[in-house]
C-alpha cells in the first residue's frame, strides 16, 4: 500500500503545481510543441535542382503502378 500512497502524494503535488501555474496565467501543457525547422533560404545566384524523379522498377511499370 505504500506505493499507492506515494502515487497519491505525487499526484496531489503535481495537481497543485498546475493549479498555481494556471493562476499565474501560464499556459499549461504536458509536452512542449515541436516545430518543424524552417528551411534555410537559398543564397542568390545558386541554382536549385529539383529532387530526382522516383524511379519505378520493372514490376511496377509492368503492373501499371
Amino acid at each position: 500500500m505504500r506505493e499507492q500512497s506515494h502515487k497519491d502524494e505525487m499526484s496531489a503535488a503535481l495537481r497543485g503545481d498546475f493549479d498555481r501555474l494556471r493562476e499565474r496565467g501560464v499556459a499549461v501543457a504536458l509536452a512542449p510543441v515541436e516545430r518543424e525547422p524552417e528551411p534555410e533560404p537559398t543564397p542568390p545566384g545558386v541554382a536549385v535542382e529539383p529532387p530526382p524523379a522516383e524511379r519505378r522498377g520493372w514490376r511496377a511499370r509492368l503492373l501499371g503502378r
